[in-house]
């Protein structure tokens, strides 16, 4: 497992990515914890993403980069997040509809449930 990888996701072309006013990719720096650490191969992940990309824009490029084992431990089978998955952005806990696009530099992390005891 890597500890860290730069992922590229293509810029969409301007006519499909209207709220792309900068016309610049962006950074996030996705963060896997437990299971999704393995599931990912890496505990971080630096994702490029068009300008003004969503919290679940970013969630289905993650899962379409690493395939249907992330994806399962992220989502059911109508692609709602799994209640045992939070999402961090910086220190605030977030939903999957976040209301703001996500901005260059952001940190976002996927924390997953650990059961036991």
């Amino acid at each position: 497992m890597e500890p860290f990888s730069i992922l590229y996701v293509p810029q969409e072309p301007p006519e499909i990515n209207r709220g792309n006013t900068a016309g610049r990719p962006m950074q996030i720096h996705v963060l896997y914890t437990a299971q999704l650490k393995d599931a990912a191969g890496a505990a971080g992940q630096m994702i490029i993403l068009p300008d003004r990309s969503t919290v679940r824009r970013c969630l289905s490029e993650i899962v379409q980069i690493h395939g249907e084992a992330l994806r399962t431990m992220l989502f059911d089978s109508e692609e709602n997040l799994l209640p045992s998955v939070l999402l961090c952005l910086g220190d605030e806990q977030i939903s999957i509809d976040h209301a703001s696009p996500l901005s260059d530099g952001d940190e976002l992390t996927l924390l997953s449930a650990i059961s036991g005891g």
